[in-house]
């Protein structure tokens, strides 16, 4: 059953040590948005990662619209991913959306996990006025999935250079248009769907575990405000800004991410 169960998410696990890191990315991408932050913690960490249904080579079969139509059955996934890797409790970083599942699964079974690092994430990317910021008004969520209807090329290259950030921009540009053109069009809009309309914030004060939220100076998907709105709500959470640009700190600028990272693991 677990060897089933990493070989469907396509889960690598690389380096050494007894604590166990898991990365999970966000909509989108696929596992490979990790791979130059990996080589900062493999030398006393054992890293984890793997591909969310619909995403990269987790297999097909994996991927269920009515099932993966709400953010549970993400979380779900995450919980079986990690008891395949053990009984031993883990820390994950979840970027975006991927912060978010990994929230919704540490709600539902605590015990698995060590600590959660929130990069990057909102519990609502729709704004509530009048005070709520979420980073979209309805009007432009609605013409990003039309676009992605439409157009999928175009908006995979138009949403790759809006939220890279300045850092390294070109080559990390590039590999985030490749990851976004690499996606099943159908399977990304419905999963851009569920991601950009979801609505977490009641959840909350429910996550127990220690968490850390990382955000970047300017980030085209998600305001500042989300940020401090999740260090607010949540009991046991700190809050990290990064000196950099961008909605994928650990593509755009990993050197920094990994040194903030270990300071606080």
């Amino acid at each position: 059953m677990a060897a089933s169960i990493l070989d469907r998410h396509s889960v690598t696990i690389t380096g050494q040590g007894e604590r166990t890191l898991l990365l999970l990315h966000g909509f989108g991408c696929d596992q490979r948005v990790w791979v130059p932050l990996v080589r900062a913690f493999e030398p006393d960490w054992r890293v984890a990662r793997y591909d969310q249904a619909g995403c990269g080579r987790a297999l097909k079969t994996v991927y269920s619209r009515h099932r993966h139509a709400a953010l549970q059955g993400y979380a779900e996934d995450l919980l079986a991913v990690c008891a395949a890797l053990g009984d031993q409790a883990v820390t994950v970083v979840g970027h975006s959306i991927g912060g978010i599942i990994a929230m919704l699964a540490a709600i539902e079974a605590p015990q698995r996990f060590r600590q959660l690092v929130m990069l990057c994430a909102s519990s609502r990317y729709l704004d509530d006025p009048p005070d709520y910021r979420g980073g979209f008004d309805a009007a432009q969520l609605g013409e990003l999935l039309t676009m992605m209807e439409q157009n999928y090329f175009a908006w995979a290259g138009s949403m790759a250079a809006n939220v890279i950030g300045s850092q390294r921009k070109d080559v990390a540009e590039r590999h985030l248009r490749n990851q976004f053109l690499a996606n099943d069009a159908r399977i990304a809009r419905q999963f851009a769907e569920v991601t950009f309309y979801s609505d977490t914030r009641d959840a909350l004060g429910q996550l127990t575990i220690p968490t850390l939220v990382m955000h970047t100076d300017e980030d085209a998907v998600v305001p500042p405000q989300a940020a401090e709105y999740l260090h607010a709500n949540i009991p046991d959470a700190r809050l990290e800004w990064l000196p950099c640009r961008g909605h994928y700190p650990h593509m755009s600028d990993p050197a920094l991410l990994a040194e903030r990272l270990r300071a606080h693991l």
